[in-house]
């Protein structure tokens, strides 16, 4: 449980959260979330303001469900944080028009990964045959291929032999309650990522259960490398437990642009050392024609440009900016 995930750039690496609408938690999760360890955090019931927006910091871009500027939309429970150092030209939303679920699409060189994030209601399915309806009218959007991967995660409380723990029976659904989730499964043919019997949520008397889960499309090759809960990261006043998810897929990444350092400069020294040069490669002369022109400005530019490069200091801008 204590293992640090690795900083490799061809892992998404997911942080899997359910806030329980707590600013103190979901502040939490932003602060100690560091950018080069996370790519995505993904927040069920997060903290949402008076002006019904998330909080994030500068290292994280955030992704609402798509009917978010709809007036007439319910309180958002799901929203999605990519890591602004992959590059924005690499991932998609999907349009799918429900306030408890958040969809990226990510395409890099092993292929599509949707992840789709998911709140759903504990009195009702409309979550689920929402989420039904998008992928039977829309395959192509979350899944361009055969090959393609899909990942639903999420606080789906459901709960089910398949996941729960035996000795929590007594919280199994009736079957014509859990059935629509279970044919949502078998439809589009999503296996269990996290194990078994792995507690996510602790109850008032003491239970742990199991409401969240992670799913995956089935596909010749398992993109999962890690699924798992993580205890030892749990916010404070947050109810679930952290799941963290490593998939094998390669993003194309921000490079951070080339900069020089213009305010500690010794402009004394440069303006000595480009009057030098000036003087002399590039002597002033009468122009006469256009390609005299042309030239004598190339080379006040190359000239002043090597004077900067060898007397001003690199920058290190952010790779997150």
């Amino acid at each position: 449980m204590n293992k640090r995930i690795p900083k490799a750039l061809e892992q998404l690496r997911i942080w899997q959260q359910n806030t329980h609408k707590s600013q103190t938690a979901q502040d939490y999760v932003i602060n100690t979330a560091r950018p080069e360890d996370w790519d995505i955090i993904a927040l069920q019931e997060s903290w949402i303001d008076t002006l019904g927006r998330s909080r994030a910091s500068q290292y994280w871009r955030v992704i609402y469900p798509a009917n978010y500027y709809e007036e007439e939309r319910t309180r958002i429970r799901s929203v999605l944080l990519i890591n602004t150092n992959i590059n924005t030209d690499s991932y998609c939303t999907l349009p799918i028009l429900h306030s408890d679920i958040t969809g990226v699409r990510f395409k890099g060189p092993n292929g599509s990964l949707s992840v789709i994030n998911v709140y759903n209601e504990i009195t009702d399915n409309n979550t689920i045959d929402s989420l039904d309806l998008f992928l039977t009218a829309n395959p192509l959007l979350a899944r361009p291929t055969a090959s393609d991967h899909m990942i639903w995660l999420g606080d789906f409380n459901r709960h089910h032999p398949m996941w729960e723990d035996d000795t929590n029976s007594h919280l199994f659904e009736a079957e014509n309650f859990i059935a629509p989730f279970l044919n949502l499964l078998y439809r589009h043919d999503m296996l269990i990522a996290l194990p078994k019997g792995s507690p996510t949520f602790q109850t008032n008397t003491g239970h742990w259960t199991r409401p969240d889960n992670v799913w995956q499309a089935n596909t010749q090759a398992d993109p999962i490398q890690r699924c798992e809960v993580l205890p030892n990261i749990c916010p404070p006043l947050a109810d679930h437990m952290p799941i963290i998810t490593v998939v094998d897929l390669p993003l194309p990444r921000v490079a951070p642009p080339h900069l020089l350092d213009f305010r500690s400069a010794d402009w004394p020294s440069v303006n000595a050392a480009l009057e030098a040069r000036l003087s002399a490669e590039s002597p002033a002369v009468c122009i006469q024609t256009k390609e005299a022109f042309i030239m004598k400005v190339d080379t006040v530019v190359k000239i002043i440009m090597e004077v900067l490069e060898a007397k001003l200091e690199p920058k290190k801008p952010s790779c997150y900016a």
